[in-house]
């Protein structure tokens, strides 16, 4: 029966045989080949650039870069998006800063930019001292200390020197601890006062307070010759385009706050070429013009021009005058053409305004 059985089921014909012989030979060849080109084919590699792109991307939104980018004052409540980029804010932080004041909130003092959840304070303390939150001038100047709580206190006035005032005299005569803290740290850092009017540039003080005190402003000549220490103080030139900041200190009204501001200003613009844009810097008011006119001349050789065919997009809207809508439009006019021969091109296309064409003509260049 068991016989029987194994021939019913396994009795094959010559020809199935050789069949199951092929097949086997066949299967063998398969599974030789698979082994083959898992073993010695070379592997494929995977092109992960756009993936790394993407974090590299992700990554840049998420950070601030102060270090490699020129620092200037702002105010945070009233700074473009232009602006908050040129100073390296990360997207990110620029839209929450967006969005704080969208809800009709303000920042009163620096340290309040740290309710902006993004911003390290690590960040902020490289950021600070550049930040200068205009007050409001809309009240009474003379009720608003009497009906200001902060100031409900009566003062004493008398006649005193910025420059060698302390403390407890600075709070007699009604300036908030941090303001007097400002000034001493002002003068620690080599800081002078010239004129009664460089008091306004002392970060915290209130401009109307000012006006309360300046009549009692009263400086030592000895403090003003020390800054303008010169045998002929109204003859001196010093080329504006060259020159640092121990030379920018010599002009009357000009301390170390003006002339780094001024140094740094030059730097982002490229040089200056007309003394009128010195106008264009933070604090710099007409009274303090005039002082600068007397002293500065130009050398436009000294420019430093931006190539636009090969400046990035971080080079050209770091430029004071270059906002982002004018990058774009140099960069995609420069992608399509390959290579821009002359500015003139922009503007006879329409791709650019003549305003800005004027204003910008002699910061650029082609080659």
């Amino acid at each position: 029966m068991k016989n029987r059985f194994i021939k019913e089921y396994f009795n094959f014909s010559r020809r199935e045989i050789n069949g199951l012989i092929i097949l086997g030979i066949i299967l063998v060849i398969i599974l030789s080949l698979r082994i083959i080109e898992n073993n010695y084919k070379p592997r494929k590699r995977y092109d992960f650039s756009k993936f790394e792109n993407e974090i590299d991307e992700f990554i840049s939104l998420q950070t601030t870069n102060f270090e490699n980018t020129e620092l200037f004052c702002f105010d945070p409540n009233t700074a473009s998006t232009d602006e908050l980029i040129k100073l390296g804010f990360s997207p990110r932080i620029i839209n929450e800063i967006n969005s704080f004041r969208k809800a009709g909130r303000k920042f009163y003092k620096p340290e309040d930019l740290l309710k902006i959840k993004s911003l390290k304070e690590s960040d902020f303390e490289i950021i600070k001292e550049y930040i200068v939150i205009e007050k409001k001038k809309n009240y009474n100047s003379d009720n608003f200390y009497k009906n200001n709580s902060r100031y409900s206190k009566t003062y004493s006035r008398f006649d005193f020197d910025p420059n060698i005032a302390d403390k407890e005299t600075l709070l007699k005569l009604g300036f908030k601890y941090w303001q007097a803290d400002n000034i001493i740290k002002y003068r620690n850092k080599g800081g002078k006062f010239s004129i009664p009017e460089d008091l306004y540039k002392i970060y915290g003080i209130d401009s109307v307070f000012v006006s309360e005190i300046i009549d009692y402003v009263k400086i030592e000549n000895i403090a003003l010759n020390e800054i303008t220490n010169n045998d002929q103080p109204q003859t001196f030139m010093i080329e504006i385009n060259s020159a640092n900041a121990e030379m920018l200190q010599r002009i009357k009204g000009i301390g170390p706050v003006y002339a780094n501001r001024i140094i740094k200003y030059r730097d982002r613009l490229g040089g200056f070429i007309n003394i009128e844009q010195l106008k264009e810097i933070y604090g710099i008011n007409d009274e303090l013009f005039e002082q600068l006119k007397i002293h500065i001349n130009i050398n436009p050789d000294l420019i430093h021009k931006i190539n636009i065919n090969t400046a990035d997009y971080k080079t050209l809207i770091s430029h004071p005058y270059i906002d982002e809508k004018h990058t774009k439009i140099i960069l995609n006019f420069r992608e399509f053409t390959g290579k821009i021969k002359s500015f003139d091109e922009l503007l006879k296309q329409k791709a650019i305004e003549k305003e800005f064409y004027e204003k910008i003509l002699p910061y650029i260049s082609v080659e």
